[in-house]
């Protein structure tokens, strides 16, 4: 059984989905409704990380970062948070899209797109 403060840290995490879709907040549940808790995700250390100074470089169309080791690029399936993706976006207040994926443990440059468009022309997995 899972306390209520292990399930709202759950929910931050987005750790929880109801019906196939990743929730982050108390959500009605009904009857056949499917449930899938990932009860415990993988954590990464994220606030360590002073996101701004990793900036490499900076223009309207992408971002350049230099990656820390140990955390991945995309959320994953049981945090949605704990990434650079998230992080630089709440950092520079504007969503940003990933066009390359570097693995957890590795670090180094990394272009992430401003735009939809900028990233369908350069996707580079």
């Amino acid at each position: 059984s899972l306390d209520e403060d292990h399930l709202k840290s759950l929910l931050r995490l987005g750790s929880i989905f109801v019906n196939k879709e990743r929730v982050f907040s108390e959500t009605e549940i009904k009857e056949n409704d499917y449930i899938r808790v990932h009860s415990f995700p993988k954590r990464y250390d994220v606030e360590s990380v002073d996101w701004k100074s990793r900036i490499i470089f900076e223009n309207d169309a992408f971002v350049v970062i230099n990656k820390p080791a140990g955390i991945p690029v995309p959320p994953t399936l049981d945090n949605s948070v704990e990434n650079v993706s998230y992080q630089l976006t709440q950092t520079l207040g504007i969503p940003l899209y990933v066009t390359q994926r570097l693995d957890v443990p590795v670090s180094g440059l990394l272009l992430l797109a401003k735009t939809q468009n900028f990233q369908s022309g350069l996707i580079v997995f």
